[in-house]
C-alpha cells in the first residue's frame, strides 16, 4: 500500500502511532465505519479521540451500531446446544448435524440464561434483527427465535431470510402452539424441520414475507472486511510479558494495545487480564505453525462472560487467525473458548463434545462456521477494542464499485453453465469490460478512483437466451454511478434482465356426430326424424339430434386436448313400419379430444335394421326394480335372464344381460308366429341390506304373434333387512332355483318363479289383484313398435 510506504518510512518519535492513525482513518473511509465507543472494565483511563478502528468492524452491518455474535461470509452449522446472541450467514445456514446435539430444538435469544446479556443487537434495515441468513436448511431442527434475556427494542429482533425459494415448498404460516411466525414445508407440522419466530406475530403471507425479507443478499447489507489490513498495518504494538504460569495476570500498557503469539502461551491453559479499555487490547496471533492435526490449542481466559464485572476482559482479546486458511479446529484445554475469533479466510470448527469441543464466548468472523460441540453454548461477549485514530493530515477520499446480475422471470439455471454477462464501465480517462456470471455473483471492479469520478455503466451483447423464454428488457441500478458518493466507498451496481417464459398455447378441439343407418334408407321414417345422442365429459355434459339422413351434426364445443368424451345413444325412435330394429354400432365408446393433432373429430354411430316378415314376430326385455333403484347397485350391474323356445322339435336356449338402468335388450325379432317362450333368470346379484323376494316376468310363456315385437319386463323385487333372523325361526325356504318361498302371513310378495307351493302362488296373486296389481304383456304392433 502506498500509504503503509510513506508512513513506515518515519523515524521521528510518534511516528508509528501516526502511521497507525492514518491507516486506521484510511481503512475507516473504506469501510464506511463509524466507532463506537467501548465500556472501560478497569481503572485504565481511555484515551478518548472522537475515532477508532475496530478490527471485527466487518461484522457489523452498514448503517447499525452494533455487530452480529457469528458472522460466517460463506456457510454455517449450528449443531451444539443453542446461541445466546446473533447470528448473521452470508450463505446456508444450517441447523442441526449428526455429529452435534441432537436435540429437536435450538434456541437462539438474547442471554441470560447461560451467558451475557449485556449488548445490544445489529439493525437491518433499520429493525432489530437476531437472525440474518441468505438460506435456511434445518436437519430435523426446529430453531425458535426468542427474546428471552433481550429489553427495549432488543426484544424486538427477529428473523430474515434473503432466500425464502429455499428449501423447496416451504412456506410461512402461523408458528404451531403460539402468534408468532414460522418458515415450515407446506404439508408440515409442528414436528417438521423448521424455523420459527416468537417475536414476529402471525398476520398473513404477505407480511411475513415482507418481514423476513431482505433488500438484497445478506452481504450487500455489510462493508469490506478491512481487519487485516488494520492489524497488519499498526506497528505501535506496547509490549507486556507473557503469563509465566496457569492463572497468571496480564497487566496492558496504558498507552495501547498489546500483542502476544500463541506460542507465548506454551504449557498456559488460562490466564487473567488487568488494565484492559477501549484503547488497551490484547491481540493473540495464530500461526500455521500453531496448527497441529488440524486443530489449535487456545488459553482461556479465567473468567466467565456472565454477571462479573471481570466478564468485561472477554472482549478486549481478539485471536487472529487472518494468516489462516480452509478448516481449522478450536479448543481449549478445559475452558471455554473466551475471547473474539478474527479467521477471515478459514473454515473454524468447534469439534464435537467428546472430542474436546468447548463452549464460546465472544465474537466470530469467519469464512465459514461449523459448531458441533454438542451441549455446549455459543455466547456474546462482542469485541470492544479501537485502535486509536488521532490527528492526521486530510487524504483524498477515494472508493472503488462493485457489479452484479440480476435475473427476472428466469434462473440462472436455466443458462449454460458458466453463462456471462458483459457491462462495460467508462470514465475518464479509462474504460473496462466486465463478465457478469448469470448466478448473480458479485464481481469487484478492482478499480480505485477519486471521490466524485462519473463511471457510466453499459451491458454488451447478450448471451444466448434460453429455449422457452423471450427477452424482455434490462434495467439497471443506475446509468451512471459517482465514486464515493454519500461516503460510501464501494457502490454496488446491478443491472436486472427481465425474461418471460413462453406461453405454450393450449391445444384445443372439437367434434362432429352424424347418423348411419343400415338395412333402412332415411326415407322410410318420417320427415325431421333424428336419433337423439348424449355426449358427456369432465364438466359437462350435452344432447345431439342427429338427423336421420345423415347429415354431419358439429358439437359446437371447444374442449382442452386430451379432454376424454363418452357418447351414448338414447331413446331410438318409431321402427318403420315392415322392420326391425337390430343393434347399433358407435364408431367409438369414446373419443379424446385432440388426439392424433385432430382438432375437429368425426364420430358416428350406426343403427342396424332389417326387414320383418309378416309371418314373425319377436321381443325384447328390459330389467324392472322393486324396493330398491338402479343407484343402490353398481353401476356394471347386470341380471342374467334365458329364454327358451323349440322350433321344429329343436329346443333353443339364449341368454341375455339386461343392464340394472332398465336399457332395453333387443331380442329374436324373427321367430315363427306361435312359438312358444319361456323366461327364466340366474346369477341374482345381491345387495347389502336387502333380501332378493323374487323375479316376476310380464310374460312367464310369451306366445309368438305374427308382426308383434312384444316388451317382457323381468321385474325383481328386494326386501329391506330389517334385523338379524335366527335360521331356526325362518318360515321361510329357498328352493332349488333360489328363490325365497314363504308360508308366513307376512307374504304380500308376488309368486315366486318356480315356487313349489300353489297355495302360496295363489294367495300371492289374489293379493296383487286385490291391491291393483295387473300383470300386462305389453305387444306393439308393428306400425306402433319402436324396436
Amino acid at each position: 500500500m502506498v500509504e503503509q510506504k510513506r508512513l513506515t518510512s518515519s523515524h521521528r518519535k510518534g511516528g508509528a502511532r501516526r502511521f497507525l492513525a492514518i491507516a486506521a482513518a484510511l481503512a475507516v473511509s473504506l469501510t464506511g465505519l463509524v466507532a463506537t465507543p467501548a465500556t472501560t472494565a478497569t481503572a485504565a483511563s481511555s484515551s478518548s479521540t472522537g475515532c477508532g478502528v475496530n478490527p471485527m468492524a466487518a461484522a457489523t452491518p452498514n448503517g447499525s451500531e452494533n455487530g452480529y455474535t457469528v458472522f460466517a461470509r460463506e456457510n454455517a452449522v449450528f449443531a451444539n446446544s443453542e446461541t445466546e446472541g446473533t447470528i448473521a450467514v452470508g450463505g446456508t445456514a444450517t441447523f442441526g448435524d449428526p455429529r452435534g446435539n441432537q436435540s429437536q430444538q435450538y434456541p437462539i435469544m438474547h442471554g441470560g440464561v447461560g451467558g451475557n446479556a449485556d449488548y445490544s443487537v445489529p439493525t437491518i434495515d433499520g429493525q432489530p434483527n437476531r437472525v440474518l441468513i441468505q438460506k435456511f436448511k434445518s436437519n430435523n431442527k426446529v430453531v425458535q427465535v426468542k427474546a428471552q434475556g433481550a429489553v427495549g427494542s432488543d426484544a424486538e429482533a427477529g428473523a430474515k431470510i434473503a432466500d425464502q425459494t429455499t428449501p423447496a415448498d416451504y412456506t410461512f404460516g402461523q408458528m404451531f402452539g403460539g402468534s408468532g411466525t414460522t418458515f415450515f414445508p407446506a404439508d408440515g407440522n409442528n414436528m417438521s424441520p423448521q424455523i420459527e419466530s416468537f417475536v414476529q406475530p402471525w398476520t398473513n403471507l404477505a407480511d411475513a414475507q415482507s418481514s423476513w425479507g431482505t433488500n438484497g443478499d445478506v452481504l450487500s447489507y455489510f462493508p469490506d472486511d478491512n481487519g487485516q489490513t488494520v492489524l497488519q498495518s499498526f506497528s505501535n504494538w506496547q509490549p507486556v510479558e507473557a503469563p509465566a504460569s496457569n492463572d497468571q495476570t496480564i497487566t496492558l500498557s496504558s498507552d495501547g494495545p498489546s500483542k502476544l503469539p500463541l506460542s507465548a502461551f506454551d504449557g498456559i491453559d488460562k490466564y487473567k487480564l488487568a488494565n484492559y479499555s477501549e484503547t488497551s487490547f490484547l491481540v493473540i496471533t495464530v500461526s500455521a505453525g500453531d496448527v497441529v492435526n488440524g486443530r489449535v490449542n487456545l488459553p482461556s481466559y479465567s473468567f466467565a462472560g456472565k454477571d462479573s464485572a471481570d466478564k468485561e476482559g472477554i472482549s478486549h482479546i481478539l485471536f487472529d487467525l487472518s494468516a489462516l486458511t480452509g478448516d481449522v479446529e478450536l479448543t481449549t484445554a478445559n475452558e471455554p473458548v473466551r475471547g473474539s475469533v478474527y479467521a477471515p479466510s478459514a473454515h473454524v470448527i468447534f469439534p464435537a463434545e467428546s472430542d474436546g469441543g468447548r463452549e464460546f464466548e465472544g465474537q466470530i468472523i469467519a469464512q465459514s462456521v461449523t459448531a458441533l460441540q454438542g451441549g455446549k453454548e455459543i455466547h456474546t461477549n462482542v469485541f470492544k477494542g479501537r485502535f486509536e485514530c488521532g490527528d492526521q493530515p486530510s487524504e483524498p477520499n477515494e472508493g472503488t464499485f462493485n457489479l452484479r446480475k440480476i435475473l427476472s422471470g428466469i434462473d440462472a439455471t436455466n443458462f449454460p453453465a458458466g453463462t456471462t454477462f458483459p457491462v462495460t464501465a467508462t470514465w475518464d480517462g479509462g474504460t473496462k469490460t466486465f463478465d457478469l456470471p448469470a448466478d448473480g455473483t458479485v464481481v469487484p471492479s478492482g478499480i480505485t478512483l477519486p471521490e466524485g469520478t462519473t463511471v457510466t455503466l453499459t451491458e454488451g451483447d447478450l448471451p444466448t437466451t434460453p429455449d422457452g423464454y423471450t427477452y424482455v428488457s434490462n434495467e439497471p441500478s443506475a446509468e451512471t454511478i459517482t465514486i464515493y458518493q454519500g461516503d460510501n466507498n464501494n457502490i454496488a451496481w446491478s443491472v436486472t434482465n427481465t425474461y418471460e417464459k413462453d406461453v405454450t398455447p393450449t391445444k384445443e378441439g372439437t367434434f362432429n356426430l352424424r347418423k348411419i343407418l343400415s338395412g333402412i334408407d332415411a326415407t322410410n321414417f318420417p320427415a325431421g326424424t333424428t336419433f337423439p345422442v348424449t355426449a358427456t365429459w369432465d364438466g359437462g355434459t350435452k344432447t345431439f339430434d342427429l338427423p336421420a339422413d345423415g347429415t354431419v351434426v358439429p358439437s359446437g364445443i371447444t374442449l382442452p386436448e386430451g379432454t376424454t368424451v363418452t357418447l351414448t345413444e338414447g331413446d331410438l325412435p318409431t321402427t318403420p313400419d315392415g322392420y326391425t330394429y337390430v343393434s347399433n354400432e358407435p364408431s367409438a365408446e369414446t373419443i379424446t379430444i385432440y388426439q392424433g393433432d385432430n382438432n375437429n373429430i368425426a364420430w358416428s354411430v350406426t343403427n342396424t335394421y332389417k326387414t320383418q316378415k309378416v309371418s314373425e314376430g319377436g321381443f325384447d326385455l328390459a330389467k324392472t326394480l322393486k324396493g330398491v333403484t338402479a343407484a343402490d347397485f353398481p353401476e356394471d350391474t347386470v341380471f342374467t335372464v334365458t329364454a327358451t323356445w323349440s322350433i321344429d322339435g329343436t329346443e333353443n336356449v339364449r341368454e341375455f344381460k339386461l343392464p340394472v338402468d332398465g336399457s332395453l335388450v333387443a331380442g329374436p325379432h324373427d321367430l315363427p308366429a306361435g312359438t312358444e317362450v319361456t323366461f327364466d333368470e340366474v346369477d341374482v346379484p345381491e345387495i347389502a341390506g336387502h333380501t332378493f323376494t323374487a323375479v316376476e316376468f310380464s310374460a312367464q310363456t310369451l306366445t309368438i304373434e305374427a308382426g308383434e315385437t312384444v316388451k317382457v319386463s323381468a321385474v325383481n323385487t328386494y326386501k329391506k333387512t330389517e334385523k338379524a333372523i335366527d335360521d331356526t325361526d325362518d318360515d321361510s325356504k329357498v328352493d332349488n332355483s333360489g328363490d325365497e318361498v314363504t308360508n308366513g302371513p307376512e307374504d304380500d310378495e308376488l309368486a315366486k318363479t318356480g315356487a313349489s307351493t300353489v297355495t302360496t302362488i295363489t294367495l300371492a296373486g289374489l293379493l296383487l289383484l286385490s291391491a291393483g296389481g295387473v300383470l300386462l304383456v305389453t305387444r306393439r304392433r308393428l306400425a306402433q313398435s319402436g324396436r
